[in-house]
């Protein structure tokens, strides 16, 4: 008989188990649709806090069907995003992936607040008063190089009680075609795009953020190894790192080190509702390290990753589920 051995716990997918390098994360894969019309597929809001809701779960292959369940969901506030700007992107011959190809966008329609940002920001102030930023060609000359067209907006967490004044940059990929994307992109520069633009209730959605951190620990919390007797002098330890000869450590062996603080992205989770109405969801004494909701607002199935007030990344879902677990057919309760 062969030897029994263990199969591997844990998911490589986790790893690098290193610090995030920025709170505000993005999408490196989106897919839209080149055909319709156009629509925004990403959207940024920050976290309030978890609750539980009610309804009536509508999956008929549920053991609960028919039934008012209750569950777990997260609340997302998302104040609207303000458009700037655009930017093109196409093939470079002398370089490999896409490229900026062509930038606009007018210094009125960003905030105030954004000369707070960092250096790079300046800089590309000065760069477009100069004319440098598309080397002096105009739209019409490279519009048969571009591939897509992405918007640049910025939040305002000035109107949340997040506390900050400084706004994030962030990037909204479109779908349909290219001549569709410049017309909607020129008629939102220094209008604002709402949550409603993206998502609809009942969509499914993913989320991307950086979990909370909880510092340098041990091999048992950090990686989940299971502690030696009570007799051991040592508890909380890996039995083995490794063989004297070779004498080296593996990577997949449990280590103590940085837990926490990631950014990690959670697939297919079902918006349960979507409102402006804060009434619904707030609070007497506002949510715990948070405050009282004054925006638009999500409320999410299960939990979303990270502290209260962080910043989250949202987008179209990208892996739609076959079936679902639990489908509400509406709201009915909301704890408070």
């Amino acid at each position: 008989m062969g030897s029994k051995s263990k199969p591997r716990a844990g998911s490589i997918s986790y790893y690098p188990r290193k610090r995030a390098r920025a709170l505000k994360t993005h999408f490196k894969t989106i897919k839209p649709s080149s055909e319709g019309p156009v629509k925004p597929m990403n959207f940024l809001g920050y976290k309030v806090g978890m609750t539980q809701v009610s309804g009536t779960n509508t999956h008929k292959n549920a053991v609960s069907y028919g039934q008012v369940v209750v569950m777990p969901a997260t609340i997302v506030e998302v104040p609207a995003l303000k458009v700037f700007g655009f930017r093109g992107y196409g093939k470079d011959d002398e370089r490999y992936g896409q490229h900026t190809l062509y930038e606009e966008w007018t210094l009125d329609a960003a905030d105030k607040n954004m000369d707070k940002k960092i250096n790079s920001w300046n800089a590309a102030i000065e760069n477009h008063k100069d004319g440098k930023v598309n080397g002096g060609k105009k739209l019409e000359e490279i519009l048969s190089e571009l591939l897509e067209v992405r918007l640049l907006a910025h939040t305002q967490p000035y109107l949340t009680t997040v506390g900050k004044k400084k706004p994030e940059i962030v990037e909204i990929l479109l779908s349909g075609n290219v001549a569709d994307q410049i017309k909607y992109a020129q008629e939102k520069i220094g209008k604002e795009i709402k949550v409603s633009e993206v998502f609809a209730t009942k969509d499914y959605l993913d989320i991307k953020a950086v979990t909370k951190g909880k510092g340098i620990q041990g091999p048992v919390r950090r990686m989940g190894v299971k502690k030696h007797r009570p007799k051991m002098k040592k508890s909380r330890y890996v039995g083995s790192i490794g063989p004297w000869n070779p004498s080296t450590v593996m990577w997949t062996v449990a280590r103590a080190g940085q837990t926490g603080y990631h950014t990690r992205t959670e697939y297919n989770k079902q918006i349960l509702l979507m409102d402006h109405i804060a009434e619904k969801v707030n609070r007497s004494g506002g949510f715990a390290h948070y405050g009282q909701v004054k925006n638009e607002y999500l409320v999410v199935a299960g939990s979303v990753q990270g502290p209260n007030k962080r910043i989250v990344s949202l987008r179209q879902a990208v892996r739609p589920l076959r079936s679902a677990k639990t489908q509400l057919e509406g709201v009915d309760w909301i704890a408070k």
